[in-house]
């Protein structure tokens, strides 16, 4: 079963200095369906990251777990991805993003609610998540998939406009002003996928990055064949004596 966003594109938003970002107007539901949630984010301190990821807070209550963080090494900008397996289906309801404090430094984030169908319920993800960071003007990792899977991305710089990779599809892109540009792709997944991105100029960058694995299609029903409703000859031979 090929996975599909439920909602494209995917719905985003973004702050600074403050504690709570909310990403409204997101839909969750079909079948086999995931929910992702994705940060690209300016650093105030070395490890960063969310308190939580809620989906919608005000109703469900339910909580996302991260999957995968990335920083780069002068902590300037980082990355992360979470994700909730099977949440409540809801139409124009809220993912809430927590930051740990609200200090007034150059420190921000831009968030997105990715909403997926088709994802293996047992094992959304495989153990190939993985993340880089750098200094230039190409942003590049590697994930490990294989065919019929989805991988998804998403990029962090401080200036520079995003420019997405060959072969991928803009999930979103956004620019929190002074702070941070954001973005996330997908690409069918393959034996090893390239993620990549590029900026203009030389620049600090990180990207994080994951497979989702596709659920197992339904077994189909049997194939009739064109023969199958033309009645069939007896099987024993009409018995044929003579008279007389």
């Amino acid at each position: 079963m090929a996975i599909t966003l439920h909602q494209d594109p995917a719905q985003t938003a973004s702050g600074r200095r403050q504690t709570t970002i909310d990403v409204t107007g997101v839909n969750v539901g079909g079948t086999d369906f995931s929910l992702l949630g994705i940060v690209s984010a300016h650093m105030k301190n070395s490890g960063d990251t969310l308190t939580s990821v809620t989906w919608d807070p005000a109703g469900a209550n339910e909580a996302l777990s991260e999957v995968r963080r990335d920083e780069n090494d002068t902590e300037t900008v980082w990355t992360a991805i979470w994700q909730l397996q099977s949440p409540t289906a809801g139409d124009n309801k809220i993912l809430r993003f927590v930051f740990p404090d609200s200090d007034p430094t150059d420190d921000g984030g831009i968030c997105a609610a990715i909403s997926l169908e088709g994802v293996e319920q047992a094992t959304a993800m495989s153990d190939g998540a993985t993340g880089g960071f750098d200094l230039g003007t190409t942003l590049s990792i590697s994930v490990v998939s294989e065919s019929g899977d989805l991988v998804i991305d998403v990029a962090a710089d401080v200036i520079d406009d995003l420019t997405i990779g060959a072969g991928q599809t803009e999930n979103f892109t956004d620019f929190l002003q002074n702070s941070v540009r954001g973005g996330s792709s997908r690409e069918a997944g393959a034996g090893s996928v390239t993620m990549s991105w590029t900026i203009g100029t030389t620049q600090e960058w990180c990207m994080s990055g994951v497979n989702i694995n596709a659920a197992a299609a339904a077994a189909g029903q049997p194939t009739m064949r064109r023969w199958d409703n033309i009645p069939h000859m007896p099987t024993t031979r009409p018995q044929y004596g003579r008279t007389g």
